[in-house]
């Protein structure tokens, strides 16, 4: 539980042994909680159109997943922005690892 959790609120904060298991849950939670119905809604149409998966424009459905709301949304296209992952957006998952060089 946050340590400065307002009275009346119900969240918590959940802890992960490593990266991964983190991401994990962000994946699993974006794909099947009923918050992120829209997000789900906007990749599928991305998709259908052959365009590129745009996460910013993805990142903006995504108010709900935090109570800063639209600050959240700021915060990840910032991320995005700030370490050029834009150029993930194209990604796919597959078996080949593929050294990623950010500077690049």
């Amino acid at each position: 539980m946050p340590l400065d959790r307002e009275d009346g609120r119900d969240h918590k904060i959940r802890s992960f042994s490593d990266l991964k298991e983190s991401v994990n849950s962000y994946v699993r939670n974006l794909n099947t909680h009923r918050a992120y119905v829209e997000f789900r809604k906007l990749r599928a149409q991305q998709r259908q159109s052959n365009a590129p998966i745009n996460s910013a424009s993805l990142a903006a459905t995504l108010t709900r997943y935090s109570e800063k709301g639209a600050e959240y949304v700021k915060l990840l296209r910032q991320i995005i922005a700030g370490n050029k992952l834009r150029t993930l957006d194209d990604a796919r998952l597959g078996d080949t690892i593929v050294a990623l060089r950010p500077d690049a």
